[in-house]
């Protein structure tokens, strides 16, 4: 039984949701884990509905309540929540600027027979930033619902199936493949790709029961391809003793998995093969340094969002910058775009240590026509470097630029490939255009792009002609008043970002990774001025099935994750030591002179001592990691090897942690 206590104009209401209610809701996906999470959701949801910023003017009835109650239970849960996430598009699409300071606001029918539609209609009149947050957030809150539900592998599987055979069809001939050439050499020419030193990363590989930088160091397995990787730079040649089993050939195959998305289907990823990822995360430090400081990095930071986030907010009020986004983008990168548009040196080491074979949940093993999957420490960085390179050559072919400077640009005029484009977006009053012939700033992280809106209709067509979808429902161009970039949405200038239910089912009371989510959306919820969703899921995780306070902190220090935020916090149920007191093991209240509290915080498992199997291999690993990290060798930009914790070994401890 999941139940939580709303206030209405007509007094409280419990609403109250049992085992059976829950099990049709989650039909085929019925199990526990599901079941909790429904439940949860559904409270925490109708909490939302509380906080309606038009409370102060007075609560809703109850009968509002109980009659979306029955409409979820009779519609179904996943049926209503992607009837609730189209009304968040078309809310977001119906809004357009005139020019002026008027919007026109389209009036959508949908929102009338919801319990929102207090809200809209007064929207619709006032054009308020937080009623559309508060709609928006309604509306979205269960769209990434993580529901364990295997039908939606089915059709994500399906959908992987169709990119290839897409790509299969590709025809590259309508796009100027030369001049692209010419625009990614100038984009990474700061890349050296002497030196390497590769690593493990911390994500999961094609074999199975690695788990940390000991069982990859120690399994480490052998193929000439790789080896020529290390062998080409003198100065690495010594890590080919890495491979120290040369009859350990394999074939280079990644394993595809589907893995939760949204509501309406899940998402591909690939697992990599452990010693290709070894060498593709050297490669990615190399790409790392030179797009921080080559060309490229005036369009893209591979360390920083945010860039992207003020494009989209600049976008949203003049209009002048349009946000895409694109569907399947990491499986939609062909492989022969990218032998076709990337430089020789750079397609040597793109090639071999990228894999062409998946194999796929049903047995079979594709060849594969995309550059490489999502799971590729490479995908993104290359991505990105496409993106940004077909972005500018849009930009060339406004107002027939290219025609004009075109021989000038392949003889050698690199300072014409950027030229066209302003450092820093226009602040001014009105809608002026920029000054006549400059573009405004160009932003790429990913697949999220963000462009001066004469050049939109252009670069779709590119990205069309190069195999790539356009995701209309997260695009926002020409006159609309909502752009959305990098997961922050803006209206008018406005953060209008939504709040959204990020939890998965809870293994049990301690569940780390739930109790993290749980304490974060809190923080959040209150952020946002939504302290009925606050107060629920604080009460939630803080008390036991037996009513008893769990010792979770309270802290105004936003930076401490396990803590709920608290302007003025009372950790009145927690245990407490002082310097005065005696000192209890783990604390330090008498060696800091500082009071301290007893509380669960998140501990992370340290890395296991290698086997004596096994120290001969992994010393060799630490050695060369140290090796990289030498400040005479200049390495100090290069990111460290996998974590020396391992995440899956997180868990919920009490200790002791300052007040």
């Amino acid at each position: 039984m999941y139940e939580v206590l709303i206030r209405t104009s007509d007094g409280p209401l419990v609403a109250s949701f049992s085992d059976q209610t829950l099990d049709s809701l989650c039909g085929d996906a019925s199990n526990d884990k599901n079941r909790h999470l429904v439940g949860h959701f559904l409270c925490c949801w109708l909490a939302l509905l509380s906080d309606s910023p038009l409370a102060a003017e007075g609560l809703k009835p109850r009968h509002l309540y109980v009659r979306f109650i029955a409409r979820v239970i009779s519609d179904g849960l996943l049926e209503t929540l992607k009837r609730y996430s189209g009304l968040a598009d078309a809310l977001m699409l119906s809004q357009h600027e005139t020019g002026s300071a008027d919007l026109t606001n389209q009036w959508v029918d949908g929102f009338c027979d919801t319990p929102v539609f207090r809200e809209y209609h007064s929207f619709y009149k006032t054009r308020s930033p937080q009623l559309m947050q508060f709609l928006l957030s309604f509306c979205l809150f269960g769209k990434k619902l993580k529901l364990d539900t295997p039908a939606w592998h089915a059709i994500a599987f399906r959908d992987w199936l169709g990119v290839e055979e897409r790509l299969s069809s590709l025809d590259l001939s309508g796009v100027d493949l030369l001049v692209v050439k010419t625009i990614v050499r100038n984009l990474v020419d700061a890349v050296d790709f002497r030196d390497l030193y590769p690593k493990f990363g911390p994500g999961r590989v094609a074999e199975r029961g690695l788990v940390d930088a000991i069982d990859k160091a120690v399994n480490l397995r052998y193929h000439p391809y790789l080896d020529l990787v290390v062998r080409r730079d003198d100065a690495a040649t010594t890590l080919a003793k890495f491979f120290s089993n040369r009859e350990a050939y394999y074939p280079l195959t990644s394993l595809l998995r589907l893995v939760y998305k949204d509501i309406t289907k899940s998402r591909s990823i690939c697992m990599e093969p452990s010693s290709v990822m070894f060498l593709q995360q050297a490669l990615l430090d190399k790409y790392r340094v030179a797009m921080a400081v080559g060309s490229i990095s005036r369009f893209v930071d591979l360390s920083d969002q945010t860039r992207n986030q003020r494009a989209a907010q600049y976008g949203s009020f003049s209009g002048d910058v349009d946000t895409i986004d694109l569907s399947s983008a990491s499986d939609s990168v062909s492989w022969d775009l990218v032998k076709k548009i990337f430089p020789k040196e750079h397609l040597f080491y793109l090639a071999l240590t990228r894999t062409a074979d998946v194999k796929t949940p049903d047995g079979r093993v594709v060849h594969v026509r995309k550059f490489a999957p999502m799971g590729s420490a490479l995908c993104f960085p290359v991505q990105c470097i496409v993106f940004t390179a077909l972005a500018i050559y849009t930009a060339m072919l406004h107002d027939g630029w290219l025609d004009k400077h075109r021989d000038t640009l392949l003889g050698g005029g690199s300072s014409l490939v950027f030229g066209r484009f302003l450092d820093h977006f226009n602040h001014y009053e009105g809608f002026i255009r920029p000054t006549s012939g400059k573009i405004q700033p160009l932003r790429v992280y990913g697949d999220d792009i963000c462009l001066d809106s004469r050049l939109t209709t252009q670069f779709i067509r590119v990205l069309t002609l190069c195999g790539f979808l356009v995701n209309e429902k997260k695009s926002f161009m020409a006159s609309s008043a909502v752009r959305e970039s990098c997961g922050e949405y803006y209206f008018r200038g406005y953060a209008v970002t939504p709040l959204r239910y990020s939890l998965r089912g809870q293994e049990s009371r301690r569940d780390p990774e739930f109790a993290a989510a749980s304490i974060a959306l809190s923080n959040r919820a209150g952020d946002m001025g939504f302290f009925a969703l606050k107060k629920f899921m604080t009460h939630v995780l803080l008390f036991s099935s037996r009513g008893v306070k769990l010792p979770y902190m309270f802290s105004d220090d936003r930076d401490r994750s396990y803590a709920f935020y608290s302007i003025r916090p009372k950790n009145d149920h927690l245990v407490s030591v002082g310097r005065g007191n005696e000192q209890p093991k783990g604390s330090h209240c008498v060696d800091w002179q500082r009071r301290e509290y007893q509380c669960l915080s998140f501990i992370w498992k340290d890395i296991r001592t290698p086997k004596s199997t096994e120290t001969e291999a992994y010393d060799r690993y630490l050695w060369m990691r140290w090796w990289a990290s030498r400040p005479w060798e200049e390495k100090q930009t290069i990111t460290m090897a996998a974590s020396h914790r391992v995440t899956a070994g997180c868990r919920l401890r009490l200790v002791w942690t300052p007040a």
